[in-house]
């Protein structure tokens, strides 16, 4: 959900370019969607939620430009633009994570009990499906996320993925750990007796203090740069495609107007 605007600009290069830019001009609608299916909203609320939604993304333009920046800084064959591209980029995904997460603690602090139980619900059924996946699908679909981006992939690049399993595990059961820690905070604030704007406030706290804590002991850099060496001159070529497709749909981002 906080990786809204990285997922449509990055998910949906796999689609023609009509669709990629359908997808960038409907993204106010495609983020209320998605974020109405984890928040139990009334109309009221679900247009409000509309509303900020398109102010955040408005708002986002500036630093679009930072990642625009970024990326274009990156060059997939050379390992040495890697680090401080993916330092910046990291930098940017927290900015925008933290900025999205006001407009859901804003719309959560404003819950009755009814709202609150309904949530928790939700989010109980997201954490079982989360638990239900097995290490050999975590495997598959960092194979598959890898294939998208720098096209087939052989044997060594396989391998490498799969030594990397203990740590893909050691990082689910991580993540379900923080889920259920947010979750706890979340119930501890509702049954503050606080006035909704100091819900709002903590609710937010609790979200940046879980994204920062999402970040720790991550290895991307250190596999991306394990992968590097691996890289044929097809998958470079692959590589540099997909990041103009990315670099595509910043601009054309930064030019919509919501």
């Amino acid at each position: 959900m906080l990786k809204m605007l990285l997922l449509i600009m990055v998910i949906l290069s796999g689609f023609g370019c009509a669709a990629k830019k359908m997808a960038i001009d409907n993204a106010d609608t495609l983020i209320t969607y998605q974020v109405a299916k984890d928040l139990p909203l009334s109309s009221s609320q679900k247009n409000a939620l509309g509303k900020r939604v398109e102010a955040f993304l408005n708002d986002s333009k500036p630093l679009a430009n930072k990642i625009l920046e970024t990326l274009i800084k990156l060059e997939p064959g050379n390992p040495e633009t890697y680090a401080p591209a993916y330092q910046e980029l990291e930098k940017e995904y927290l900015v925008l994570a933290q900025d999205f997460s006001k407009v859901l603690s804003h719309s959560m602090a404003a819950f009755d009990k009814n709202q609150q139980e309904e949530y928790f619900e939700i989010q109980k059924k997201k954490t079982s499906k989360i638990k239900q996946k097995n290490a050999k699908e975590r495997i598959t679909k960092s194979k598959e996320r890898l294939e998208h981006f720098i096209g087939k992939i052989n044997e060594e690049q396989k391998n490498l993925i799969v030594t990397y399993n203990e740590y893909f595990e050691d990082r689910a059961q991580k993540r379900i750990v923080r889920r259920g820690e947010l979750q706890d905070k979340f119930k501890e604030i509702f049954a503050q007796d606080v006035t909704q704007a100091e819900k709002e406030k903590l609710i937010q706290e609790a979200f940046v203090t879980y994204q920062k804590e999402s970040m720790v002991g991550n290895k991307n850099l250190e596999m991306l740069k394990l992968l590097q060496p691996t890289l044929s001159e097809e998958q470079i070529k692959h590589l540099n495609g997909k990041k103009e497709e990315i670099i595509d749909l910043l601009k054309y981002f930064i030019k919509k107007e919501y």
